[in-house]
């Protein structure tokens, strides 16, 4: 499973990118906080953590195109993925993950 790791320590906005001869990732932070990128060949995911933040919101914009729960297509390449920080004190640093599926799924209505 293709995965790669991203740490941003400053709240600039970065493009990280990442590549070899079987992945190639670019993905845009905006916020300082540990990260961590799964695929599959039907999914990704994006998982965050931040020390001191809570009740907060953390939105990263990925070269990918993903649908789902806090997954918007914003072009015909990339998707936002948002990713709500905890709201407790007690969970500081807690991983939290979003996974966006890679084919749209279509409800059916009878």
């Amino acid at each position: 499973m293709p995965s790669a790791s991203f740490v941003l320590w400053n709240n600039i906005t970065t493009i990280f990118s990442c590549q070899n001869s079987f992945f190639q990732i670019n993905i845009r932070l905006n916020d300082d906080d540990a990260y961590l990128f799964n695929e599959t060949a039907t999914d990704f995911s994006i998982t965050v953590s931040h020390p001191t933040r809570i009740n907060d919101n953390v939105t990263i914009n990925i070269d990918r195109i993903g649908y789902g729960q806090r997954c918007i297509v914003v072009s015909n390449s990339t998707t936002n993925v948002t990713i709500v920080l905890p709201s407790s004190y007690q969970l500081l640093g807690a991983l939290v993950t979003v996974t966006c599926n890679k084919k749209q799924i279509r409800c059916r209505h009878k």
